[in-house]
């Protein structure tokens, strides 16, 4: 917060908090749960069983296995997901504006 208030405001005494690093969690949450359903294609599921009216009988079921996964900033949110992104076989490629390259 420090970077976005005046001196003025903290001269006169007013307290701040952030609650980013609680609203951190599950919205990294969500966002390893969209990458998972991404992965596993269960858009094109939910399509097909809108469309047929029923489960698709000889689907083509793509996993997580060997996929590779990008993250644009390791912030709080971004380690977040890298961190839960570990627990799958997934290379996880990673940027952050702040840092020079990928890792």
């Amino acid at each position: 917060m420090r970077p976005i208030v005046t001196d003025e405001f903290w001269a006169a005494g007013i307290q701040i908090v952030s609650a980013a690093a609680a609203n951190a969690v599950p919205v990294a949450e969500f966002t390893f749960a969209q990458v998972t359903l991404a992965l596993k294609h269960a858009h094109r599921f939910e399509r097909a069983v809108r469309r047929l009216g029923r489960f698709p009988s000889q689907p083509a079921a793509p996993g997580t296995f060997g996929s590779t996964v990008g993250i644009l900033s390791l912030g709080l949110i971004g380690r977040l997901v890298a961190q839960r992104l570990s627990t799958l076989d997934v290379r996880v490629l990673a940027a952050d504006p702040y840092s020079v390259g990928w890792w």
